[in-house]
């Protein structure tokens, strides 16, 4: 247990309190907790290239915390009415079928190199576009901008559903993506 790592577990603590706060809806609690938690994972990847403290516990506790955070922004934000059911039901899905292909991959003593497709960064991207600005809804931001004036905010909150649909697309594309990848691994193996 390095400094790093301790920064990835203060975030896998803070998620379970933004599922808390956020089930409650007591989203002026949960708002600033999924800030903080969010920004930790800047801190730990930051201070393991750093402090060259780069560990397998750290390899397998920094994607978890981050799924842990997302999953549970999705299913929060869903259960308020912030994001439509059909898009969590995806992204949860598509964790659950990397999940599965992963372990039977490992089952089978196939080598996976765990690194993420450049579509795969688009998806998480937009993935985080979505609940970020779906959080923001939660703080009623949109009162405090001037709506005769044309900002980033103005557009990205009256074009939500737009960024909606791109996740879906891109959460369905990269499904199929590793679906592909699983496939040829699997066909490629010697056993």
């Amino acid at each position: 247990m390095n400094l790093p790592n301790l920064v990835t577990c203060f975030r896998i603590v803070a998620a379970f309190i933004f599922l808390y706060f956020s089930a409650l809806e007591k989203w002026d609690l949960a708002f600033p907790i999924f800030c903080a938690a969010a920004f930790t994972d800047l801190v730990d990847g930051a201070l393991a290239r750093l402090l060259h403290q780069r560990t397998k516990l750290g390899a397998f506790l920094d994607p978890t915390a981050d799924k842990l955070l997302m999953l549970f922004s999705f299913v929060t934000l869903t259960v308020s009415h912030y994001i439509p059911l059909f898009l969590t039901f995806l992204v949860v899905a598509r964790d659950l079928f990397i999940a599965f292909g992963l372990n039977t991959l490992l089952k089978k003593k196939i080598p996976v190199v765990y690194r993420p497709t450049y579509l795969s960064k688009v998806t998480t991207f937009f993935q985080i576009l979505t609940v970020t600005i779906a959080l923001l809804r939660t703080q009623h931001i949109s009162l405090w901008i001037d709506f005769q004036q044309s900002t980033p905010w103005n557009i990205l909150f009256d074009h939500f559903q737009i960024i909606i649909l791109i996740t879906t697309f891109f959460t369905l594309v990269t499904t199929f993506q590793y679906w592909r990848i699983g496939r040829r691994l699997l066909h490629d193996s010697p056993h």
